[in-house]
């Protein structure tokens, strides 16, 4: 229909083209100019968002997209940021980062946290707020715990960055066994843990190459049209004839890496390490499209983060990325889109439910699953008790072999612990007491705001099977 639109707009130049010069003429006038730049916006923020106090800052993972006269939304990398990637934030509390580029101008938010609290107040807790930037290993490699970063919660709700922990095993060490492994971290008797792995560096030589497969897709998969390829953070596994596996590095790729990304669209990256193949995808959009092109289709590019409700759940679509292709064969992000189902929606109907995404008279879908809600009864031989220093109110319900507590609204995150052990995240927490033996259990919550302020809450469980 919009390629019937443009060519009707076009005959309608050529014909008053005609009428104004009093000449026929045999040439078709067309009346394209440049699509005009009308604003900017964050589509992702960086993978890092949380910072301890003098650490510097690092844009990685952000997306920034730009908005055309012509309705089209693209990827920009060219933009500037105050302040800017790398620079040591030195106070601490919630910061602004702004994004310009050709006058133009979007934001978000970062924490900074203060890297000790109150020296008065008593240690509940401590959590592993980011994990090593390296978590696959080779045998004998050293561990290597750069950019692991530690918190510790206490009893008057604030919550800072702990440096003086020890690990185990002990940054640096060399990791000599294969196989998953724990690293274990402890500060005032206090532990939070992790896992890595770690893999044969080379195999047996009478071992036989069998096949090979990515074991870690690289950071970045969506990039704006001109951009190099980068392979950062790939790993790629090869497994023998004799039940060993091992990271190689001696791969290579096409495209290659560094090589600019000329073509928009879906692409596939091809690894080939001795006569085997494997292979991941990555998406190309372009910047900015032409006037002249028309949207085609719509595709689902990355489903929303909550694809699976109980009855009576809200509709959550954070994290669902549409993109478009266009008559010219270029890829554009779609942010316009409608859905059958309204964000919020409540979804009173159990099974697998169809959501339609449209755009204009294009649609292209996904689904998600409504099950039951859990059947609520009594359970015995509990009792529960608040302690009276928590600072925020926790509702109770027994449940089928459970206590469901819920948190109040009004918060960003939730961080739950069962005896010092974390156990979710999520503003609800079932404790399944199936299968409890007899005895006492502490849940420990912490909730945060938008300010940055924590609040927290003790709750007692006493067993008696």
């Amino acid at each position: 229909m919009k390629k019937v639109s443009l060519f009707l707009a076009a005959l309608f130049c050529a014909i008053a083209f005609i009428s104004c010069s009093g000449e026929a003429s045999t040439e078709t006038v067309y009346a394209y100019s440049d699509p005009a730049l009308t604003g900017i916006s964050i589509y992702k923020t960086p993978d890092i968002t949380d910072y301890a106090v003098n650490s510097n800052l690092n844009l990685s993972g952000l997306i920034v997209t730009s908005t055309y006269s012509n309705g089209v939304t693209g990827i920009i990398t060219d933009y500037t940021t105050d302040p800017a990637n790398g620079s040591a934030l030195t106070e601490a509390g919630e910061k602004t980062v702004t994004v310009t580029y050709k006058n133009l101008t979007a934001s978000f938010k970062i924490n900074v946290l203060e890297s000790l609290p109150s020296a008065e107040a008593e240690i509940k807790e401590i959590n592993i707020l980011q994990q090593p930037s390296k978590t696959v290993y080779t045998k004998d490699e050293a561990l290597d715990l750069s950019g692991l970063i530690v918190t510790a919660t206490y009893n008057n709700g604030v919550t800072g960055i702990i440096s003086d922990y020890t690990t185990n095993p002990e940054n640096g060490s060399a990791l000599t066994e294969t196989g998953s492994t724990k690293v274990t971290v402890t500060y005032k008797n206090l532990t939070a843990s992790f896992k890595i792995s770690i893999f044969d560096s080379l195999p047996s030589t009478e071992a036989e190459l069998i096949e090979i497969n990515i074991l870690q897709q690289p950071a970045k998969k969506l990039y704006a049209k001109g951009e190099q390829l980068d392979l950062s953070g790939l790993l790629v596994g090869a497994s023998y004839s004799d039940k060993k596996a091992s990271i190689v590095t001696g791969f290579t790729s096409v495209p290659a890496a560094g090589e600019e990304l000329t073509e928009a669209g879906d692409q596939t990256v091809t690894i080939s390490f001795g006569a085997f193949e494997t292979s991941f995808k990555i998406k190309v959009a372009e910047q900015v499209l032409s006037n002249e092109a028309y949207l085609e289709s719509i595709s689902v590019y990355q489903r929303p983060v909550k694809t699976s409700y109980e009855e009576g759940d809200s509709f959550d679509s954070t994290g669902l990325i549409v993109t478009g292709t266009y008559s010219d064969g270029l890829i554009g992000l779609i942010t316009d889109y409608t859905l059958n189902i309204v964000e919020n929606e409540e979804l009173s109907e159990t099974g697998t439910k169809t959501v339609t995404v449209s755009k204009d008279s294009l649609s292209t879908s996904f689904t998600i699953e409504v099950v039951e809600k859990v059947v609520y009864g009594t359970v015995s031989g509990i009792s529960v008790t608040v302690a009276a220093s928590s600072d925020i109110s926790i509702s109770q319900t027994d449940i089928t072999n459970g206590i469901k507590f819920t948190a109040p609204e009004g918060f960003v995150s939730y961080r739950w612990s069962v005896n010092s052990v974390n156990t979710g995240n999520e503003q609800e927490y079932i404790l399944n007491t199936k299968d409890l033996i007899s005895g006492n259990y502490e849940i420990f919550l912490i909730a945060k705001d938008e300010k940055n302020n924590y609040r927290s809450a003790t709750i007692y469980v006493q067993v008696e099977n």
